[in-house]
């Protein structure tokens, strides 16, 4: 993410992070936040994999800080951090979300999984955001 541009989409390895591939190594931990979000247009796609990102080693840390209009986040797990799993500050449009192949909700659909800890803060409130 830290070298993405405006129109660029980050997706993950089907060979390591494959939803079908049950020994996958699906864990990303984190002794640090993820760069902040802070160019906008940004797809970070992980809808039909298993990704999770874990953040117990990472201090008092939000996972990802978005400040920047018109991203989508789509498929993450977000477990472990002591802040918040996603901050949204002074941006507007951004689309979080879980995997168009379960769960319901608006084009895609949410996140089904009880075990999801997607969250998002939103600060100061800006609009609109779609949060699914």
């Amino acid at each position: 993410m830290q070298f993405s541009g405006p129109g660029d989409t980050v997706t993950f390895d089907d060979a390591i992070f494959g939803a079908a591939n049950s020994d996958a190594a699906t864990v990303i931990n984190l002794t640090y936040p993820l760069p902040s979000l802070d160019i906008g247009n940004v797809t970070i796609d992980a809808q039909d994999r298993r990704v999770t990102i874990n953040g117990s080693a990472a201090g008092g840390a939000d996972c990802l800080t978005i400040t920047s209009n018109g991203n989508v986040i789509m498929g993450l797990t977000i477990v472990g951090f002591a802040g918040s799993a996603i901050v949204i500050q002074n941006a507007e449009n951004n689309v979080i979300g879980g995997s168009r192949y379960s769960g319901a909700g608006p084009t895609a659909k949410a996140c089904a999984s009880a075990t999801t800890a997607l969250m998002a803060f939103v600060s100061p409130a800006q609009s609109p955001q779609a949060i699914w």
